[in-house]
C-alpha cells in the first residue's frame, strides 16, 4: 500500500465510488449521504482541504481527509478530520496506523500543530485504542441533536 497527499480534484471521482462503503459502515440512517463536492472544492481552492490516500497497486483503497485552519482561540494550525476510511479487506496488521501515521507526517510538513479525528460511539467500529496506541488522548465529546 502506498500513502500519498493528493490533490482533491484528482481523486473526487474515486472518492464518489468509496464514499458509499464508507458511509453504509458508519453513517446514520436518518441523516442521508450528500457530499458537498462545492463546498471542498471551496476549502481546497483555499489551501484547507488535504487528501492523503491509500492506494493498492493504483486503485484507491482508503483515505484520511483533513480540514486545516488557524485556530480561533489559539495562535497554531489545527486540523480535524473530515473522513477516514480503509477498505475492510485492507485492515490488516499495521496499516490502519500506517495511514495515520502518513496523514500525520503530511499535517506537520504543512505547520499543523494539533489533530483531531472523530470517533463514532458504536462499539463495533470503536478505534479509540488505535487512536490512543498513537498517542492521541480522548479530549471532547461532542453532543448532536438531530432536529
Amino acid at each position: 500500500m502506498i500513502f500519498a497527499k493528493e490533490p482533491f480534484r484528482d481523486m473526487e471521482a474515486e472518492l464518489a465510488e468509496l464514499a458509499p462503503d464508507h458511509w453504509e459502515e458508519v453513517g446514520r440512517p436518518d441523516i442521508p449521504l450528500d457530499i458537498n463536492w462545492g463546498l471542498l472544492h471551496i476549502l481546497e481552492d483555499a489551501g484547507a482541504l488535504h487528501v492523503l490516500t491509500a492506494r493498492d497497486d493504483g486503485e484507491l483503497v482508503g483515505y484520511v481527509i483533513h480540514v486545516a485552519a488557524p485556530a480561533t482561540h489559539y495562535n497554531i494550525i489545527q486540523a480535524c478530520d473530515d473522513g477516514h476510511y480503509l477498505k475492510p479487506e485492507y485492515r490488516k496488521g499495521w496499516a490502519g496506523m500506517r495511514m495515520i501515521r502518513a496523514a500525520e507526517e503530511m499535517l506537520r510538513d504543512l505547520g499543523v500543530k494539533t489533530i483531531s479525528y472523530h470517533q463514532k460511539t458504536r462499539p463495533d467500529i470503536d478505534k479509540g485504542a488505535v487512536f490512543e496506541r498513537l498517542g492521541y488522548e480522548l479530549t471532547e465529546r461532542i453532543y448532536r441533536k438531530v432536529l
